[in-house]
């Protein structure tokens, strides 16, 4: 459930974006970011979107709007799961490749 107390779906794209779609289909937000989006976003228990990017950032983004609440670098791309402990201000992500890509 996000903020706004409503259900739908949060995805990433090759486009440089993280969309949600609210549970008809209808796109509720777009927010851009610098780079692919290709891991799974993770929706907090506050209802915040937690999503790495190819531009090498984590982002916590506002569930109902999209904003975003802070972004920090990750000296590697975010292709990642992200999770955040109850009561803890951590968040932990786990990645399948270690370190920084090598450009193609």
């Amino acid at each position: 459930m996000f903020t706004d107390g409503s259900l739908g779906v949060v995805f990433g794209a090759y486009d440089f974006a993280v969309y949600r779609l609210d549970r008809d289909g209808k796109l509720v937000w777009r927010t851009p970011t610098n780079g692919t989006v290709y891991g799974p976003p993770s929706i907090d228990a506050d209802g915040s979107v937690l999503v790495g990017s190819f531009d090498g950032n984590l982002y916590k983004l506002d569930g109902a709007t999209g904003g975003t609440a802070w972004r920090s670098a990750l000296g590697s791309h975010g292709d990642s799961g992200w999770a955040t402990a109850a009561g803890s201000e951590l968040v932990y992500g786990l990645s399948n490749e270690g370190g920084v890509c090598t450009p193609w």
